[in-house]
Order: C-alpha cells, then sequence, then structure tokens
C-alpha cells in the first residue's frame, strides 16, 4: 500500500519511434526522455524503499538530470520542448524537496498515527504533487508532440511508464 501512495508522479513520456537512426531531432528527443527516465527510475528506487538514502539518490538524480538539459542548446531554434522539460525536471526537484521529504519523515515517524492517520496524511502530499504536475505534464507532452511532428517522427509509450502502471496496479 506504502508503494501505490508514494507512487506519485505520473510519467506521461514518450520515446521516440526510430525511422532513422541517424536523425538528429529523435536524438535530441531522446536525450531528454533518458534523463527524464533517470529521474523515474530513482522515484521507483525510492517507492520501493523509502529512506533518506533513496531520497538524496533521487534529489541528486533530479539535480544531475536538470544539469544535463541546462547544458543543452535549443534544437534549430525551437526551445519549446527544452523549456517544457526544464520546467518538469525543475518540479521534480522541486517536489523531492518539499513533499517527498515530509512524506519520509512521516513515514520514519509512522508510529505516532494509526494506519487511517498515516495515509490521510500522506494523501495530503499526494494530491498536491499530482495538482500540481498536471500542468507540467501537459505542457511537456504538448511540446514533444509538436517536436515529432515538426521533425517527422512517431512517438510511442516510454518503457518505464508501463513499469510504474505495472506497480501501480500491483498496489491498487
Amino acid at each position: 500500500m506504502q508503494k501505490l501512495i508514494l507512487l506519485f508522479v505520473a510519467f506521461l513520456t514518450i520515446n521516440a519511434t526510430y525511422g532513422k537512426t541517424d536523425n538528429a531531432a529523435i536524438d535530441y528527443n531522446d536525450r531528454i526522455v533518458t534523463e527524464q527516465n533517470k529521474i523515474g527510475n530513482q522515484i521507483l528506487a525510492f517507492t520501493e524503499e523509502p529512506s533518506a538514502a533513496s531520497l538524496a539518490g533521487l534529489q541528486k538524480q533530479a539535480n544531475a538530470s536538470l544539469a544535463v538539459l541546462n547544458e543543452m542548446k535549443p534544437f534549430e531554434k525551437n526551445s519549446e520542448l527544452l523549456n517544457a522539460a526544464k520546467a518538469l525536471f525543475q518540479f521534480y526537484i522541486d517536489v523531492t524537496n518539499n513533499e517527498y521529504a515530509k512524506v519520509l519523515a512521516l513515514l520514519n515517524e509512522s508510529s505516532k498515527y494509526s494506519q487511517e492517520e498515516l495515509v490521510e496524511r500522506i494523501n495530503i502530499y499526494v494530491a498536491s504533487i499530482s495538482q500540481k504536475e498536471k500542468e507540467f505534464d501537459t505542457a511537456f507532452s504538448i511540446a514533444q508532440n509538436n517536436f515529432a511532428k515538426k521533425y517527422g517522427f512517431t512517438l510511442t509509450e516510454n518503457k518505464l511508464q508501463e513499469e510504474i502502471d505495472s506497480v501501480k496496479k500491483k498496489n491498487e
């Protein structure tokens, strides 16, 4: 049950389907998605075993991935995808430093609460994250779809999203 509660972030990211392996636009998109998947894997690690160490790993990866994006230049002067990804990654940093840290503190003090009360308190943070995340996910999805359309490649579901969905179903 805790895994379900802690699996806050629903990655709506999609990967490029390769029409041509030398397509610079696909490589650009995939570089961003690779960084997002690194964050996603750390989120899964945190949900599997919420601890100070797993939270620190998540925070470190979110910061490192944003740093990678900050080194990237807009693709052919098209900055929509990069800007949306940067905003999404900044969101990850913000929630790991705020809501995730508060959830971990609650879990560390779980003996102070009944199971029902603990779930209730955690759900407050889950709702906060979900509310905030929608805006960033939507903007990123639109930017990624616009980018794929402009540069002529097809997007498919991210394998990490399938894993996240599978974990959610197991814990329902």
